[in-house]
């Protein structure tokens, strides 16, 4: 498979297509991945999925279909028994090739897959975010949301998210000289990549992680950066996911050399730095960085093991519901936060997967919600079904839509340890 932007076979159509047909008939005599999800599902317009596709040609018509419907979630790669193949001639990385025909798309035929300010996370977060309250009250306005469509590319239907005045950034410069003084020697050092979600619309999920690393003696400083380029890379916008990513490679490279885990509370933009970071700008700086990057629960439940933190002294009564996200499933066990939440003496967590359809940008961008929706009627009919007493999930785009439906607030994991080891979020 070509999968190197500096190679002009990346971008041959002819090639793109061959490539198409050579998986094509791989995936049609396997099928094992047909269930996982919606685009798979989707193929063929049927219940059949792949199973009800006759001809190579077709097939590779729908794999280019395919590419609109796609999470980029992995999980494909877990059950794919060419996914770990070392000849190029039968190996398959279906989520790559599906993204690399987004990207073919916008250079080469001038129709990116993504367009408006939704693919520009930062941008619109700092729009938002210096017009805050008016900017939340056009988010409830359903006249300014439908104007409001056109410009960023945001479904007037999906949720919206509830930007801040006070965001994370501006919050923890006021407490950098205060996270020094807290810092014990051989404890860790954390430089924390927040995310512009946490940034922007959550940024109590950062203040918590601040709480609970800085109350165990790790040091913690939070480097300049800029969006992760995930958003940019799904929509088809190579040139400004690479200059992201060498933009964040640059700020970050000096605290990889000094020791400092990089952790980041959004498991995809963790995913996004270790994963894409290597591809898009491969070198020593991504080498370095990726190698030192973690998510959040990832990384705290390692100090634990580690005996560097003890996290089974938390304890607090009551139930969770815990979302086991799409992301998070590829790993095949079960992800660090729950491990984490199961520690908390009294704490009952009750796990539920499911897809709640907006695959990070997808299920927001105009036109896709009414099939993000669809594809979340199992979960959210599970949580109803439950009545649970607390919603905890790690992906953020799925606490919005649950907690749109349910009424319920969805935390972040880091919130519920916060809260169980007897710690408010933030620092004094």
């Amino acid at each position: 498979m070509t999968s190197d932007p500096q190679s002009s076979l990346f971008w041959s159509e002819d090639d793109l297509r061959g490539e198409f047909l050579r998986v094509a008939r791989q995936c049609g005599e396997c099928r094992r991945c047909e269930n996982l999800c919606p685009p798979f599902r989707a193929l063929s317009g049927g219940p059949g999925g792949l199973g009800a596709l006759s001809g190579r040609e077709r097939m590779a018509e729908e794999f280019l279909r395919a590419s609109d419907l796609c999470f980029q979630c992995g999980r494909c790669a877990v059950v794919c028994p060419y996914a770990q193949e070392v000849d190029p001639r039968r190996a398959v990385d279906f989520p790559r090739l599906l993204l690399r025909e987004r990207i073919v798309r916008g250079r080469v035929r001038g129709a990116p897959h993504g367009r408006g300010l939704i693919f520009n996370p930062d941008l619109a977060g700092s729009i938002g975010s210096l017009a805050a309250p008016f900017s939340n009250w056009i988010g409830r306005s359903s006249i300014a949301r439908r104007l409001l469509q056109r410009t960023t590319g945001l479904d007037h239907r999906a949720p919206m998210p509830s930007f801040r005045r006070t965001t994370f950034d501006r919050w923890i410069r006021k407490k950098e000289r205060r996270l020094r003084k807290m810092a014990r020697s051989g404890r860790g050092k954390v430089a924390l990549f927040h995310s512009c979600s946490v940034n922007y619309f959550r940024p109590e999920v950062g203040r918590s992680a601040v709480s609970l690393l800085a109350r165990h003696g790790i040091e913690v400083v939070s480097p300049d950066q800029r969006c992760c380029g995930r958003a940019r890379l799904e929509g088809g916008q190579l040139h400004e996911a690479v200059e992201s990513a060498k933009e964040n490679l640059r700020l970050l490279r000096r605290y990889a050399d000094d020791g400092f885990a990089i952790v980041s509370p959004q498991p995809e933009c963790a995913r996004m730095i270790r994963s894409e970071y290597p591809w898009l700008a491969p070198g020593e700086d991504a080498a370095r960085v990726s190698a030192a990057t973690w998510e959040l629960c990832d990384y705290l439940l390692a100090m634990h093991r580690g005996g560097k933190l003890d996290l089974a002294s938390a304890s607090r009564q009551g139930s969770v519901l815990y979302h086991v996200s799409c992301h998070a499933r590829p790993s095949g066990s079960d992800p660090a936060g729950l491990q984490l939440l199961r520690m908390v003496r009294g704490l009952k967590v009750t796990p539920l997967e499911g897809c709640c359809g907006m695959g990070r940008t997808w299920g927001f961008v105009a036109g896709r919600f009414s099939d993000a929706l669809e594809t979340a009627r199992p979960l959210l009919r599970a949580i109803d079904d439950l009545g649970p007493e607390r919603i905890v999930s790690d992906c953020l785009a799925a606490g919005m839509l649950i907690s749109a439906r349910s009424g319920k607030r969805v935390h972040h994991p880091i919130e519920m340890l916060c809260e169980a080891h007897g710690h408010p979020p933030g620092i004094d």
